[in-house]
């Protein structure tokens, strides 16, 4: 196995709840070692990253840099996406770290993330049964809607992230889509 396919496991709380985490780790490193010639290892070494990400849940805040995504967005620069692009808004990324923390105790499926052409962080979740997205401006509130009847519908809440919970329409809708 290459160095940069290699993962430092440590004991968590998460370790000590299930007791599953370290075991499904090295089952998903053993299918993509048996499954993928090893030039592909670096590539799906970020989703092995995810796949740890959200099993072990954020400890804190300081733990921002453990979604892959969220950090690459972070070095990001203004004229990232060409002349006039605004650079990651950092307020908003801090705001979508909040609610990908909120969603791991939600039980939530991680979403895509990029980043708009004006510094908003953007998220969406797509399977065959929906499809949903949500938006940070960096104002302490997020905007989300979700496909039915043919159209994107906004959410039912105001997006407040200082709640201690996600917006229960959106929580239940991507259960929905994703068949939990």
């Amino acid at each position: 196995m290459s160095e940069e396919f290699k993962l430092e496991t440590k004991k968590t709380t998460a370790d000590v709840r299930s007791g599953y985490r370290d075991e499904i780790i090295r089952s998903v490193q053993r299918i993509l070692e048996q499954s993928f010639p090893e030039a592909m290892h670096k590539t799906f070494s970020l989703q092995v990253e995810r796949i740890q990400t959200v099993l072990d849940g954020f400890a804190s805040s300081s733990d921002r840099d453990r979604i892959p995504e969220l950090a690459q967005l972070r070095s990001l620069k203004s004229g990232w996406m060409g002349e006039g692009s605004s650079a990651p808004n950092q307020v908003a990324l801090a705001d979508a770290e909040h609610f990908i923390a909120r969603g791991i105790r939600e039980g939530l499926h991680a979403p895509a993330i990029s980043a708009s052409f004006s510094g908003d962080i953007c998220f969406s979740w797509r399977t065959s049964r929906g499809k949903a997205s949500a938006r940070f401006e960096g104002d302490g509130f997020f905007g989300y809607a979700m496909y039915r009847n043919g159209r994107f519908e906004a959410g039912e809440a105001d997006g407040r992230l200082e709640e201690d919970r996600l917006p229960q329409d959106l929580v239940l809708y991507l259960k929905d889509i994703y068949g939990g």
